[in-house]
C-alpha cells in the first residue's frame, strides 16, 4: 500500500480538531482514516505557538473551572433534609448493664470528666 497524500487544508483541518475543538487524537484519527503518529506529526508542524493561543488556552481552563466552582457551589447552597424531634435517636448510656438487653455491658461510659458533668446535669 502506498504512502497517502494529504492536502495542506486537510491536516491544519485534522490538526484544528484537536487543538480548537478538543477532540481526542485516537477520535480524529479513526474518523479520518489517519494514524495518531501522523496526527501528532501534523500537530508540532501546524501548531504555532503564539500569544492567541495562550489566552485561548487560559480562558478554557477558567471556563472549566468555573463550571467546577458553581457546580459545587451549587451542592453546598443545597439544605439538609430537616430531621424531625420523632425521627432522632437517642442512646442513653447506664451505668450498670441490664440482664434484659443483650450486649448492653459493651457501651462503654464517659471517661472525661466535662462528659460525666453533662451526664449528671442531664439527669
Amino acid at each position: 500500500m502506498g504512502k497517502a497524500n494529504f492536502s495542506e487544508d486537510f491536516k491544519r483541518e485534522a490538526v484544528a480538531q484537536i487543538t480548537e475543538r478538543g477532540y481526542p487524537v485516537a477520535e480524529v484519527a479513526k474518523r479520518l482514516g489517519v494514524s495518531p503518529h501522523s496526527l501528532y506529526a501534523w500537530k508540532k508542524k501546524f501548531s504555532q505557538p503564539s500569544g492567541d493561543d495562550d489566552k485561548d488556552a487560559k480562558i478554557r481552563r477558567s471556563k472549566r473551572e468555573l463550571v467546577r466552582v458553581t457546580e459545587e457551589r451549587d451542592i453546598l447552597e443545597k439544605k439538609a433534609p430537616r430531621i424531625s424531634p420523632r425521627m432522632q435517636i437517642e442512646i442513653r448510656v447506664r451505668r450498670r448493664s441490664s440482664p434484659t438487653v443483650f450486649g448492653a455491658g459493651d457501651v462503654s461510659l464517659p471517661v472525661h470528666p466535662s462528659e460525666r458533668l453533662l451526664r449528671l446535669a442531664q439527669e
